[in-house]
């Protein structure tokens, strides 16, 4: 690189570097985070220090953190999102599904232990989802 462009980059740096790394701040909790922004937006400056419009360069540096900052924030998004989906998987592969035939399996035993017309309500509760009052109806009895 010719000295020209360093020293106009230095120049910028120096003069919209505390800027930048406020605005970023207000955006961002967390310390690294904001100085991985900031390190992208002066990068960026940096490729593309021709681009940069002399008349309005902290805009521009706004601007870049702006895209940079609302693509951190889909970045982490997407990890949380993996987290969370990682940790579902990781809960049904370790699962027992033998725990899941006891369970089904000491239903059935209370089940079979009720009494007939136990047994036709919950059926017609829960299977049939009747209300109560319709299930007295096909029972022959009152809601009670």
């Amino acid at each position: 690189m010719d000295t020209r462009h360093e020293q106009d980059f230095t120049a910028l740096y120096r003069a919209h570097h505390p800027a930048v790394e406020a605005y970023v701040r207000r955006r961002l909790s967390d310390a690294e985070d904001c100085d991985d922004v900031v390190a992208e937006v002066f990068l960026t400056a940096w490729r593309r220090l021709d681009e940069v419009p002399r008349a309005a360069v902290l805009p521009w540096l706004y601007a870049t953190a702006r895209r940079i900052l609302a693509n951190t924030h889909r970045a982490e998004r997407r990890r949380r999102m993996l987290a969370e989906t990682a940790a579902q998987q990781r809960q049904s592969l370790t699962r027992d599904p033998a725990e899941d035939i006891a369970g089904a399996q000491a239903v059935a035993m209370a089940f079979d232990s009720l009494s007939d017309s136990d047994r036709e309500v919950l059926r017609l509760a829960l299977w049939e989802e009747l209300p109560a009052r319709h299930a007295a109806i096909v029972i022959g009895c009152t809601t009670a």
